[in-house]
């Protein structure tokens, strides 16, 4: 089966990956290219995270996923 991507022809599309320390963001652009990165939960890379976002022509499509016990009240 050919693998295909649904960004190719809506958008851009974001996912992190939440963690107590260090969190795991994947983009993939309409083209299909992808760029993954960690970032620390510090202000320093939360604010590079913004930037790359605020970099995308349209606006994103994020997805969260909590890991452990983050995602309970």
């Amino acid at each position: 089966m050919a693998q295909t991507s649904v960004a190719s022809s809506t958008g851009t599309f974001v996912a992190i990956d939440v963690a107590k320390q260090v969190n795991d963001v994947l983009m993939e652009f309409p083209d299909g290219t992808r760029q993954r990165w960690r970032m620390t939960n510090r202000q320093h890379h939360s604010k590079l995270l913004r930037d790359r976002l605020q970099a995308v022509v349209v606006p994103p499509l994020i997805g969260f996923e909590a890991t452990g016990n983050y995602h309970r009240p």
